[in-house]
């Protein structure tokens, strides 16, 4: 897979993301319902199973797509990784990537 359809695939992925955690906030509001009722976990594991598919197709072998999203907020916290002493904050897809490259080396 190339760099250029990664991206494509990464972008589409986080797009996927932000729009659920908007349909889930609206829905919350509008019913009340906890964001963690039985409806939005089954929501979130259907997502949980399309980010292990784009892991494999983007080659992350370190759980790295997870930790984007969940741990590193998408990117919103610009966490730290350092790999082979390289540093990098990661707050975008093209971070994203940089880690999934210098990881599967």
């Amino acid at each position: 897979m190339t760099k250029d359809q990664k991206i494509l695939a990464l972008t589409r992925w986080l797009e996927t993301y932000q729009k659920l955690i908007e349909q889930v906030n609206a829905f919350s509001e509008i019913t009340g319902s906890p964001t963690d009722s039985p409806l939005q976990n089954v929501i979130f594991k259907t997502f949980d199973a399309y980010t292990d598919a784009v892991s494999d197709l983007v080659g992350d072998q370190g759980g790295w797509l997870p930790w984007f999203i969940y741990d590193n907020a998408a990117g919103q916290k610009a966490m730290l990784v350092v790999i082979d002493k390289k540093r990098r904050h990661i707050r975008t897809i093209k971070d994203l990537i940089w880690v999934l490259t210098y990881h599967a080396n």
